[in-house]
């Protein structure tokens, strides 16, 4: 049976939709451990007087799917049914969470913020007729206001993306047997970022290494500066030498997290700092920028 198109219907159905779908991580993405997540609600009428997602020493395991993801829809789900509302508080927060074991803290905050509450025709995600309603921030995010918090110990990334990598490498039949990263604060507006892998596939084994410079704006755009990469291995860096053009149309490429590809959904971010050191920290303030 589908669900009522009535939505919001109560605190409990806006809880059931945050577990069934918000936290459902995409495709290509497979989590254990996100049901431990603790969800709280208050509804009044169409306003969410609070939201609270609390994932405080919650374990999480992440890795890519073996299989390929389900393409995603390639047109816009129909609407049968708006209505209009206010997010008095949401919180997001981790103080700290453990993914494949490694803490990460996250505090985002966000206030005032107008929301659309949606019901689909069909369901947007297969197999879960949830997904048939929807809740987003309403696109010009007047009035909101916010920020984010979040930080990981700079000696935990290398041993997070191992964590992520090795079991898909594995299904091909390959080997991590090196990977290195190093992350360090250049200037005030950016980080370079060092890395050296090797891995092994049978009786083939590839060593390289990369860096690169990323450009933090304050008003959230990304710059790829200084790629630059390299192989010991003859094989590989003559790989890489066929790779040079495409290396130089990185440099230089940008991306912005307010675009509307980042999926932020009409939550706009400025005010971005981005430090490197002991711990790699990211804060920023939601909501438009002070004119």
């Amino acid at each position: 049976m589908n669900p009522s198109p009535e939505w919001p219907r109560d605190a409990d159905a806006v809880v059931d939709w945050i577990r069934a779908v918000a936290l459902t991580p995409g495709g290509e993405v497979v989590a254990a451990g996100l049901e431990r997540i603790r969800v709280t609600a208050a509804l009044l009428g169409n306003d969410l007087e609070s939201l609270v997602i609390d994932a405080t020493d919650t374990a999480v395991d992440l890795r890519f799917a073996d299989h390929a993801p389900v393409p995603a829809p390639t047109t816009e789900p129909v609407v049968v049914h708006s209505s209009s509302g206010v997010a008095r508080s949401i919180r997001v927060t981790a103080q700290p969470m453990r993914i494949s074991d490694i803490p990460l803290l996250i505090d985002v905050r966000l206030s005032d913020a107008p929301i659309t509450w949606l019901v689909y025709a069909s369901p947007t995600l297969p197999g879960i007729e949830r997904s048939r309603h929807d809740l987003q921030v309403a696109e010009d995010g007047t009035g909101m206001r916010g920020s984010v918090d979040l930080s990981i110990r700079t000696a935990d990334i290398t041993p997070l993306i191992r964590s992520v990598l090795e079991p898909g490498l594995a299904s091909a039949g390959m080997r991590l047997r090196r990977l290195d990263l190093d992350v360090r604060q250049d200037g005030a507006d950016g980080i370079r970022l060092r890395a050296r892998g090797a891995a092994r596939w049978k009786l083939l084994s590839a060593s390289a290494h990369a860096t690169a410079r990323v450009g933090i704006s304050s008003d959230g755009v990304l710059t790829l500066r200084d790629l630059r990469v390299g192989s010991g291995n003859p094989v590989m860096a003559f790989g890489l030498f066929f790779a040079r053009r495409h290396l130089r149309d990185a440099t230089g490429k940008t991306f912005d997290l307010n675009a509307e590809e980042a999926g932020l959904r009409g939550v706009r971010i400025h005010g971005v700092q981005v430090t490197a050191g002991a711990d790699v920290r990211l804060r920023a303030r939601l909501g438009r920028a002070s004119s």
